[in-house]
């Protein structure tokens, strides 16, 4: 796996665990919800957006989204981008 990747899926109700950021970290508190796998849907919490097809899932699934402060994010590589507006 590369370094920054997604680990595996986390089971039922888990959070991941990341380290405390000091008081921006502890306002800003991670989201879960379940995707029925039927239909589409779109989670959005502060700043993120995730659009989910209506094909992508097989069964349902709970989706997570655990903000995370600068220093608690990889640097990425030469030629990556983190830019929404610049599609491939």
């Amino acid at each position: 796996m590369r370094p920054g990747a997604p680990g595996p899926a986390q089971g039922p109700h888990k959070q991941p665990s990341v380290p405390s950021a000091g008081p921006q970290a502890a306002a800003r508190k991670p989201f879960t919800t379940t995707a029925d796998g039927e239909s589409a849907k779109t989670i959005t919490h502060d700043e993120a957006r995730l659009d989910i097809g209506s094909a992508a899932l097989d069964e349902p699934a709970e989706i997570g989204i655990t903000p995370l402060t600068p220093e608690q994010l990889p640097v990425l590589a030469p030629g990556w981008t983190t830019s929404p507006t610049r599609h491939r």
